[in-house]
């Protein structure tokens, strides 16, 4: 026997120690009595049978592997059905490109041309998505309008969430839609009838407390946008949940500090699903590139900012959870107003990054080219991925990271590693605490039953 390459070991004290299954999500708490046990395991030492049951129980949740088990094959077959994702299919629509901020940081610069979805490339929109629907058959379509600032051209983010409702009514396919808006305008008429729609959730963006946010995030006559922000989110709170973003840099932990205690006073507090901080990530003039690097630094401030969120009784996107981005997944679509499909939101108006049309059913050799190398690279190709304990909740990093318009670095690739070791151990802590007060509430429970049942009895 041997540890799986995907079993991490976090220590809990100097006797007792967690060994987690990045593959198989699972969790075991090795204590004194436990890890002699588990190595005379690894060294092919004769156990007793009731040391056996717990060797078996450990090669059932994958955290122990037998010699000749082929993990390489396993990750792969993983891969591919993640790959597939035929249960789902996802878009992402560009209702317009136009958006009212101005944010000093934006990705989409030179993008955000102010040009709206026009009818025709609607309808296309609507033609192309029934023939995937029919080629996929996937069980669920998942829409999200995004911008530049999709409620600014509300006309055209209505005409195609009706279109997708009739769409997937006819095909007998689930629907749900999401909005990634700067909340600046978020009428409450255009709201209720996305929410009959189908409309789930509203990201949403505050870059720290009132001062800090208006300077990142002023709107372009030159106003400020915090308020106006949160008196939209107030009005609609009884709608829809919102998912709360910060595009954060180092300097911004007092802000940040300052933000969380407000928004847990606020009005529409039982309506914030969920809450996560990420770094602003900064053009690159030079190469004309985002620049995604995961530093130790950032790492370290990730997951300082993380545990700010958590302390302050906010929910955080488990890092246990992460898996290869919808990058890979060929069932994962963005459309921009003329109908041009991109790997990712990130890379929305970057002309050489366009992998294909929605008019189009051969690409020309330019987008043939994009398309080779963001959805027919694997990076289990790559040695470092291959062997990599975190690749399960990394799927190899960001892709877009490794292209830019005058690069493409097929040996490179964006390895976020230090990110996963900063936040892993502290998460893998965090869910055995759940799941042991869980246990001890139930024990509690269960004690309590018993003294009742005792006290009818007699």
């Amino acid at each position: 026997m041997r540890l799986s390459r995907y079993t991490l070991r976090v220590d809990l004290d100097k006797q007792t120690y967690l060994l987690y299954n990045t593959y198989s999500g699972s969790l075991a708490y090795i204590d004194s009595e436990s890890d002699p046990i588990l190595q005379k395991s690894l060294q092919n030492l004769k156990l007793d049978a009731d040391d056996q049951d717990i060797i078996d129980e450990l090669e059932e949740a994958k955290i122990l592997r037998k010699d000749d088990v082929d993990e390489d094959s396993e990750i792969r077959e993983w891969y591919h059905e993640i790959r597939k994702n035929e249960g789902r299919m996802h878009i992402t629509v560009l209702t317009t490109n136009a958006c009212n901020m101005a944010c000093a940081y934006c990705f989409e610069g030179e993008a955000l041309r102010g040009s709206h979805m026009p009818p025709h490339v609607a309808r296309a929109l609507i033609s192309w998505t029934r023939q995937k629907l029919i080629e996929i058959k996937p069980n669920l379509l998942s829409v999200r309008f995004f911008g530049g600032e999709p409620f600014v051209n509300p006309k055209g983010l209505l005409d195609l969430a009706r279109n997708f409702r009739q769409l997937t009514e006819e095909t007998q396919v689930n629907l749900h839609m999401m909005a990634t808006t700067n909340g600046s305008h978020l009428p409450r008429e255009v709201i209720e009838e996305l929410v009959q729609l189908g409309l789930k959730t509203l990201r949403v963006t505050f870059d720290g407390d009132e001062e800090r946010h208006n300077e990142k995030r002023p709107l372009k006559n030159g106003k400020n946008s915090f308020q106006t922000i949160w008196k939209n989110l107030e009005a609609i709170s009884d709608l829809v949940q919102f998912d709360l973003a910060v595009n954060a840099e180092p300097e911004d932990v007092p802000s940040i500090s300052q933000l969380l205690p407000k928004l847990g006073q606020s009005l529409f507090k039982n309506s914030i699903r969920q809450l996560n901080i990420k770094p602003v990530n900064h053009f690159s003039e030079a190469l004309h590139d985002l620049d995604l690097a995961v530093t130790p630094q950032i790492a370290h401030h990730i997951s300082r900012w993380r545990g700010l969120v958590t302390k302050a009784g906010f929910k955080v996107s488990s890092a246990l959870e992460n898996k290869p981005c919808q990058i890979h997944q060929d069932t994962h679509f963005v459309v921009d107003p003329k109908g041009d499909l991109y790997p990712c939101e990130s890379a929305i108006g970057r002309t050489s990054a366009v992998i294909g049309s929605i008019f189009l059913t051969t690409a020309s050799s330019k987008k043939e080219e994009a398309y080779e190398f963001f959805r027919q690279y694997s990076p289990l190709d790559h040695p470092k991925c291959s062997t990599c304990a975190y690749f399960p909740v990394c799927g190899g990093g960001c892709r877009l990271a490794t292209f830019s318009l005058d690069r493409k670095e097929e040996t490179d690739i964006h390895c976020p590693i230090e990110l996963h070791q900063a936040l892993l151990p502290s998460e893998i802590r965090k869910q055995f605490l759940n799941i042991k007060e869980t246990e001890e509430r139930k024990g509690v429970t269960q004690n309590e039953n018993n003294e009742k049942e005792e006290g009818c009895n007699s």
